[in-house]
């Protein structure tokens, strides 16, 4: 009897273990969670001319709404380059985030250009934040894709 009473002590802390994993992951997704990525964006107006941006997008893929307050571009040591001309395309601050949705924020890619120039930072150091309603901060992995 001892080695079933061994075996069944195993099995509870094994189906506890489990259990406890799934509360912690239930857990994780019942609230907001924010990604932030960048790319390369063309414009184009109404008369045909293009411009180049720099396109940032926040997605909310967890469970619970949030809004976004703000957006920057983090210059390492050097300050923040904050877009103070919203771009016609941007979505208006604070842009609300449900549940599985995306907000865009553009900002024209000369402003880094010249930023980047500027302070002497290559764009491999520079990458977007977005702040939320909360307080909270959340950083692009990705740095400017400018060459």
């Amino acid at each position: 009897m001892d080695s079933l009473d061994r075996v069944a002590a195993w099995f509870g802390v094994a189906i506890s273990v489990v259990g406890l994993g799934w509360q912690i992951i239930t857990w994780r997704m019942n609230r907001h969670h924010v990604k932030v990525k960048v790319a390369n964006a063309l414009s184009i107006s109404n008369l045909g001319q293009t411009e180049h941006c720099i396109v940032i997008e926040v997605f909310n893929v967890g469970k619970d709404p949030i809004s976004v307050s703000n957006w920057w571009i983090a210059i390492k040591r050097k300050g923040n380059l904050v877009c103070t001309v919203q771009h016609p395309w941007s979505q208006n601050l604070p842009a609300f985030l449900a549940p599985n949705h995306s907000a865009k924020f553009y900002l024209h890619a000369e402003e880094a250009r010249r930023a980047s120039a500027e302070t002497g930072v290559p764009f491999t150091k520079m990458n977007p934040w977005v702040q939320l309603s909360n307080g909270s901060y959340v950083r692009s992995r990705k740095p400017l894709p400018l060459t």
